[in-house]
């Protein structure tokens, strides 16, 4: 599951007017998994609601989740995002939509390209109803408790996208204006008919949970050591990525019992031990330099990547 929230932008309750922003949900709603059938949804009475079970975007509004470790390619879908509509007669459901973003770095996105086949002759309703088959890359077209699911590999080929670690998913709403020019597109340029106007503090697309489904592998630099006169000297970079996770630099002399030397809890410095001396460059990448006293005999070293709870 997502594990932050980087940013959140609400949209309007109705674009193309002076409405307020939506306010309802937190960041806090949808950093778990999704909520479970018969969840309570608690009016909106007060502004905001913080223990609503999803978070409300608003028309045209985004939010952006983080993910430590990273999202990863793998055979399949790679995740799966989580909206609150619901299920009706046939294969029809009431559904919100949202594109889906990916980044590796937090600062260059790459988009889903989403088709919607859905006819724009009538526009959807308030509470109209969509067909899912119609729809691909958008999130939030089943119901609820079904996510949406997305391939990594079909952006193998984008520019700054490194599909092994994806540690930023950003979800905008789509608008659904398909008569007033206040709606969205798909990647083929047609307009994506969706329910609107949907002018309430719950408007737009509801995000519930994101999951994953491939998870990285601990991305761990490798180590580089010296051994003058009585000292051993490690040498490693410290990757950003490591934000929720603790990496320690462990010693041992049998393979196994080891001991901390050094310890770095959410990309933090490096905190030495005992008779451990640690040292960062200032330019260029992040590069630690580790002293310690060598051991009688033979000697082993590793870093250890743990999540944080």
């Amino acid at each position: 599951w997502a594990t932050g929230v980087s940013s959140f932008q609400p949209g309007p309750r109705q674009a193309g007017t002076a409405s307020s922003a939506v306010s309802y949900g937190s960041a806090g709603s949808v950093t778990g998994p999704p909520d479970a059938a018969g969840a309570t949804y608690p009016p909106v009475s007060s502004n905001p609601v913080p223990a609503a079970p999803v978070l409300s975007l608003g028309d045209g509004g985004s939010v952006t989740l983080t993910f430590s470790p990273p999202i990863a390619d793998g055979e399949g879908a790679d995740f799966a995002v989580f909206e609150n509509g619901f299920a009706t007669t046939g294969t029809a459901a009431f559904v919100e939509l949202a594109f889906v973003e990916v980044s590796s770095n937090g600062a260059d996105f790459v988009r889903f390209p989403a088709v919607s086949c859905t006819p724009i002759a009538t526009q959807t309703g308030t509470f109209g109803m969509l067909d899912p088959r119609n729809l691909y890359n958008l999130a939030g077209k089943y119901p609820a408790g079904y996510g949406t699911p997305f391939d990594l590999s079909e952006l193998a080929r984008s520019p700054g996208l490194n599909i092994s670690r994806i540690s930023h998913i950003r979800l905008i709403d789509v608008g659904g204006d398909v008569n007033n020019g206040h709606g969205s597109h798909d990647s083929a340029g047609n307009w994506i008919n969706d329910p609107f106007p949907t002018s309430f503090q719950t408007g737009g697309f509801d995000l519930d949970a994101v999951g994953v489904i491939h998870q990285a592998a601990p991305n761990l630099p490798e180590l580089t050591l010296t051994a003058p006169g009585s000292n051993v000297v490690l040498q490693f970079t410290r990757d950003a990525s490591w934000t929720d996770s603790v990496v320690t630099l462990q010693q041992s002399t049998d393979g196994q019992d080891w001991t901390p030397l050094a310890v770095s809890a959410n990309g933090d410095a490096f905190i030495p031990g005992a008779g451990v001396e640690v040292t960062e460059s200032v330019n260029g990448p992040n590069l630690l330099t580790v002293t310690t006293a060598r051991t009688a005999g033979r000697g082993m070293y590793r870093l250890r990547e743990t999540r944080t709870p």
